[in-house]
């Protein structure tokens, strides 16, 4: 009984992927080593900017107001559904001849229709 429960729950989530607009609540956080979208506080970070010309040690992060359209949260939302993001498992090891650089890892993190999905991506030596 269980299993059709979550089978039941991930399919209504992935399904409302297919409606034409994203949900109310829909906002989503893209981090990785270099920057984070956050559509949850509406911010884009850059991570690392040097900010001092004559010292390369010294860094700080960036952050700007990012404020997506509609149409924006419409088409990203869809494209989530469409790829079957939300029937992913919660960790995906990408496969790699070795060691990624920058970044090793990145995370998103998905809330829609009442629920939310984290998914890591990692190179398969992270992982």
């Amino acid at each position: 009984m269980k299993v059709i429960a979550l089978s039941i729950c991930a399919f209504s989530f992935f399904t409302a992927c297919s409606q034409a607009h994203a949900p109310t609540d829909f906002a989503f956080k893209i981090d990785d080593y270099t920057a984070t979208v956050n559509t949850f506080n509406n911010t884009y970070t850059r991570h690392g900017i040097r900010t001092q010309k004559n010292d390369p040690s010294v860094f700080k992060d960036t952050t700007i107001v990012l404020q997506l359209t509609p149409g924006q949260n419409d088409s990203i939302y869809l494209l989530l559904g469409q790829t079957g993001f939300f029937t992913m498992p919660e960790k995906i090891a990408a496969p790699c001849q070795g060691r990624e650089y920058p970044s090793g890892e990145d995370n998103l993190l998905v809330t829609a229709n009442g629920q939310t999905k984290k998914l890591l991506i990692a190179d398969s030596q992270t992982m």
